[in-house]
């Protein structure tokens, strides 16, 4: 396994810019492929350079009850946007979370409230780009158990600029948007099927990956060249485990987007719903799991462990580096 250690090298005020070094240990001949990783954990926003295993913080979190997460590049590579989540007691002592969109730089400067919760308890999650005008996010409910009534998830369009929401697509739970902006894969509310649509007609809907065999699909996201989704799901047959004592078993999917036939790639433990990011050229499938970032080759499902342990669940982004931004 990876060992990493971590040197603040520098603490800023809330949502400022902050620096933060890493040294990676352990003679497994380095972190598999190419570019930067973009992510959320405990301390903000983190943008880490694969080959070196060096990262920065490039947005703080505020307090030490807000969460920020999800991090997306817009397609022009000049801004990102992110979610924060907050936890606060409201008088009679009920517990209200909520969340929300934000917007900077893409190096984590003059970061500022784009959209905010539609109602108590919920929250804006997993945004990605559209366009450079354009931002898609899923709102969804973020009240415990029977405590709320239930608030139907579903994709919202947020203007990048003035951010203004409107519903886009209903009944979503999880969505990603391919490379050439025009089709949507997205994991249905009840989080048990898998279906594409159009960008520009969100209402006609193909259905991929049906009920019945796999529960709590996660993070769909496209290959580079459009042709193939991947996903994360338990399968249904063997979650929960029967023990307390087992850990449930998560398995990376790719899907056809043309013959709809699935792969399973590769499985892991994972005692949470997961997140990815592919790689630039396709090689790789980054996924972090609840404990671990890991990085499994798309051919072959070969994995390797890159960085643990991993305190925060997030969706995440891969970039290319600087330097590949160059070779262009």
């Amino acid at each position: 396994m990876r060992q990493v250690c971590r040197v603040v090298l520098v603490c800023a005020p809330a949502l400022a810019a902050v620096l933060v070094s890493s040294c990676s240990g352990g003679g497994d001949g380095g972190p598999a492929g190419t570019g930067q990783l973009l992510f959320g954990d405990q301390r903000g926003i983190v943008e880490l350079e694969i080959e070196t295993g060096l990262d920065r913080v490039l947005t703080a979190a505020p307090t030490t009850t807000t969460s920020l997460r999800d991090p997306a590049v817009s397609p022009d590579g000049t801004r990102i946007v992110f979610t924060s989540t907050s936890a606060a007691r409201v008088p009679g002592g009920a517990r209200e979370v909520n969340g929300a969109l934000w917007i900077a730089d893409r190096d984590g400067s003059n970061a500022r409230l784009l959209a905010s919760h539609v109602a108590p308890n919920t929250g804006i999650a997993a945004p990605q780009w559209l366009d450079d005008a354009t931002v898609l996010a899923v709102s969804l409910s973020l009240a415990d158990a029977g405590i709320a009534a239930a608030y139907p998830s579903r994709i919202l369009r947020v203007d990048a600029g003035t951010g203004e929401a409107v519903d886009f697509l209903p009944g979503i739970a999880a969505f990603g948007v391919s490379p050439d902006r025009s089709r949507l894969g997205f994991v249905a509310a009840n989080e048990r099927s898998l279906g594409a649509t159009s960008t520009q007609a969100p209402s006609a809907l193909t259905n991929l990956v049906g009920e019945g065999d796999y529960v709590y699909l996660a993070s769909p996201r496209f290959s580079p060249d459009g042709l193939t989704i991947a996903f994360v799901a338990f399968d249904a047959a063997t979650f929960p485990p029967k023990t307390t004592a087992e850990e449930p078993e998560a398995s990376l999917w790719l899907v056809s987007i043309a013959a709809a036939s699935l792969t399973r790639l590769a499985s892991f433990e994972s005692d949470d719903r997961s997140s990815l990011a592919w790689s630039g050229d396709g090689k790789i499938i980054y996924v972090q799991s609840s404990e671990a970032f890991l990085a499994i080759d798309a051919g072959s499902g070969e994995i390797e462990t890159l960085r643990e342990p991993v305190t925060l669940l997030s969706t995440f982004t891969w970039q290319p580096s600087p330097e590949q931004e160059a070779e262009k």
